[in-house]
């Protein structure tokens, strides 16, 4: 009799049931989300940096203390090169000279910003140093992929134009080739007085050690007027390592269990 009654409730089963089984399955089967990025403030959206310039908010020099998570080669408390935080549209607002005492402009703008509005600019001919960050956890023998975009301006008032690249590289110790896997990033063609779009870069790096140092060094081709690189939204991802699987929440269970015998409920009826 027992048998027989929960027959006829399989046979019962609403349909709405069904379908709830199959959605929840379909939900339990679903990839667990990838893991966050290995990079502290890749955004370069924590900093203390707010000068303000004939009553704008301005990109200001950069130093350790204002760019939490990144630091610079040969940077002291005042002067890390011609390093800047630029903020908003650079070719209206521009960007704050600590060294000279004044405001300078972007012959052309790159285009917004993306991420938080903030991004990292590097004159790569004068006074140029590596702007870089140690990553730790990481897998030894792992491989994994970095990403990041990059802009690139003449400075207001000069002519000539140029090419240029980030020269990237992770490894440990003095930065050199010898002690880096280094790459270039995507070439940068600015024409006289202008500037380039924001464009995403990828690169894939295999991690000899479990904590590395990533850096960032602004090129440019020979002779070039006040050649700006800009960077933005970096991130170092482990490509190797799957995601390890996310623990269902009770409720989840739950709801599973629910459209397990839905599932069950309409088979059954199919059969009968």
């Amino acid at each position: 009799m027992l048998k027989s009654s929960l027959h006829l409730a399989a046979c019962r089963a609403p349909r709405w049931l069904a379908t709830l089984g199959i959605v929840t399955i379909a939900a339990a089967c679903v990839a667990a989300p990838a893991r966050a990025s290995l990079i502290q403030n890749g955004n370069f959206s924590q900093t203390t940096a707010t000068t303000t310039y004939n009553g704008v908010t301005v990109g200001t020099e950069t130093t350790n203390a204002n760019l939490p998570g990144w630091q610079f080669t040969g940077c002291n408390s005042s002067n890390c090169g011609f390093s800047f935080l630029a903020t908003g549209n650079l070719a209206t607002n521009g960007w704050y000279d600590a060294q000279d005492g004044h405001e300078s402009f972007a012959g052309a703008s790159p285009g917004t910003i993306p991420g938080s509005g903030n991004a990292f600019m590097s004159d790569a001919n004068y006074s140029t140093q590596a702007i870089y960050q140690a990553v730790s956890g990481l897998n030894v023998g792992d491989t994994y992929t970095l990403a990041f975009s990059q802009a690139a301006f003449e400075q207001q008032g000069y002519a000539g134009g140029f090419t240029s690249n980030w020269a990237v590289g992770l490894g440990n110790g003095t930065f050199s080739t010898t002690n880096y896997t280094v790459q270039q990033s995507g070439t940068m063609t600015v024409p006289s007085g202008g500037a380039t779009g924001w464009t995403q870069q990828t690169m894939t790096f295999v991690a000899n050690a479990a904590t590395e140092t990533l850096f960032f060094f602004a090129t440019a081709s020979s002779g070039a007027n006040p050649p700006f690189l800009l960077l933005d939204g970096v991130s170092l991802n482990d490509t190797t390592t799957a995601p390890a699987a996310a623990v269902p929440e009770p409720a989840t269970l739950a709801l599973t269990a629910i459209g397990l015998l839905g599932t069950i409920a309409v088979r059954r009826r199919r059969r009968a």
